[in-house]
């Protein structure tokens, strides 16, 4: 690897949205937000597995969820170690539906065949080579990704034993280029929030729990508002809260 190259790992993530106005769930590799798949891989090969118990909202059951995720992984190994490049899984309307980019020739159907012992799984290929499924539909938008790093936080404070109900101070930062628009910090101010001038970003604080609904809620809010004002929302962080620990 030359000092110009920069390795990107690949970065999992999933995120709930909506397709065909049906509930959906979307895995996606997020090392793609950099990246394309290369040149050779430029048609994407889609396999569609119907669910055998789709579950209310059709994304499927816990037994369904251990049977295809199990499959998912083999099939996206196979798929890396020939040089394709795994992207995402569509889950919705009872169908769990895996995407790989490779070259035209890939045997996605024949993997799929001896994985399951099953011919009928259908399969699909395009062209694809400007890698438009996946930046325009599997990528999330500035607002699903917004949600998907306000629910890693959530999940950091979790695992360090939060308890999210609990209201308690949240920091919020927004930055800026040159000076702290007054417009902007005035509107922050109006919605109850502490502002503090930190010279390129601005820390605002309040007291709220931090529920992934709550956040998230606050965060697109403060988000909108520093996109008016040409500054950017820049993530939230505050101290675990549980009802064990000390006053302060």
């Amino acid at each position: 690897m030359s000092e110009d190259e920069v390795k990107i790992n690949d970065e999992w993530e999933f995120y709930p949205c909506r397709v065909d106005d049906q509930p959906a769930s979307i895995l996606i590799n997020l090392r793609f937000r950099y990246e394309d798949p290369r040149e050779e891989n430029d048609y994407v090969h889609h396999a569609f597995f119907q669910m055998g118990d789709p579950g209310p909202h059709g994304l499927g059951t816990e037994a369904e969820m251990r049977h295809f995720t199990q499959l998912e992984d083999a099939v996206f190994d196979r798929a890396e170690q020939a040089g394709a490049q795994p992207v995402g899984r569509l889950r919705t309307q009872g169908i769990w539906q895996l995407s790989v980019y490779g070259p035209q020739d890939l045997p996605l159907a024949s993997w799929i065949a001896e994985l399951t012992g099953s011919q009928g799984v259908e399969v699909q290929i395009q062209a694809d080579p400007e890698a438009n499924y996946l930046n325009d539909f599997l990528m999330p938008d500035d607002e699903r990704l917004r949600w998907i790093m306000d629910r890693r936080v959530c999940d950091l404070l979790m695992e360090r034993g939060d308890d999210a109900t609990l209201p308690r101070p949240v920091d919020h930062f927004i930055e800026y280029e040159t000076t702290a628009p007054p417009a902007l910090v005035i509107a922050i101010q109006a919605l109850g929030f502490d502002v503090t001038d930190n010279g390129g970003s601005l820390e605002c604080s309040k007291v709220h729990d931090v529920q992934l609904d709550t956040v998230h809620e606050i965060a697109m809010l403060l988000s909108t508002l520093a996109d008016e004002h040409e500054a950017a929302y820049d993530g939230w962080g505050c101290t675990v809260t549980s009802a064990t620990s000390p006053a302060n």
